[in-house]
Formats: C-alpha cells, structure tokens, sequence
C-alpha cells in the first residue's frame, strides 16, 4: 500500500467519516470541493480517529488525513476523486452527488437527524445576527 496504512474501519467509523464529509459539504455551502480543501477540513476536526487511522508505517508518527488516504478509504464505496472546476480552478476533488446514496446507506439516520439540527440552528443564529447587524 505504499507509505500510507489503511486501516479496516467499521461502520460506525464510516459513519462518523461520511458525517464529517458531510459537514464540510454543507458548512461551505457547495456541492464540489478539491480533495485538498476536504483533506485539510478532515484534519481540522478533534477527537476523531484520522490520526491513528493515518499514521506513517516508518515514523508511525501522525500525519493526518492527505489526497491519496482520502481516495484509498472512498473507492471501496464507489466514490473516487475527478477533475473539478470551481471557478478558473482545476483539481482532483470531489463533488456532492456522488455521496449521496453512500451517505444514507452508512450515517446512522440519528447522527443524520442530529446534524441537520445543528445546521437549522447554526443557519437560525446566522440569520439572527444578520438581522441584528442590519438593525444596529
């Protein structure tokens, strides 16, 4: 497998991946994203198993979720990353619609429930301080 080991997840561990997925897709409000944006967001959230999944076999250092590690851990559900554009941009990313089946099949539907609440909040709290910055 080269310098990166990938580990068997189980399914609550997809879950918990295809969620964070997920959340990166609606907090940027797009329905495509570079595999380095998606990467880089992965490697931002805490308490996740990313940095014991993706250590380097040598060092066995944490290194954090990188392109070719998001790519190998996707391919067994059919996902795989493509040329994007987004704007006058070309990469390898991702887009949305491409998750959408493997999303429903492997989120355990109460995590699913949970997050769209925290994003009707998170959209509510924006919309309240919109207001508020307009009335000031």
């Amino acid at each position: 497998m080269g310098v990166e080991e990938v580990e068997v997840w189980d399914e609550a561990v997809d879950g918990k991946a295809l969620l964070d997925i997920l959340y990166w897709f609606a907090m940027g409000g797009v329905d495509r994203m570079f595999t380095r944006t998606l990467s880089a967001g992965l490697n931002t959230l805490g308490g996740r198993p990313w940095a014991e999944l993706t250590r380097v076999r040598k060092a066995m250092a944490p290194q954090g979720v990188t392109e070719l590690w998001l790519a190998r851990v996707l391919r067994p559900y059919g996902v795989r990353p493509r040329t994007i554009w987004i704007g006058q941009e070309s990469a390898k990313g991702y887009v949305e619609e491409d998750f959408m089946d493997i999303f429903r099949r492997y989120i355990p539907r109460s995590e699913l429930e949970e997050f769209r609440a925290k994003c009707r909040r998170s959209q509510e709290l924006a919309g309240t301080k919109a207001e508020a910055s307009h009335q000031g």
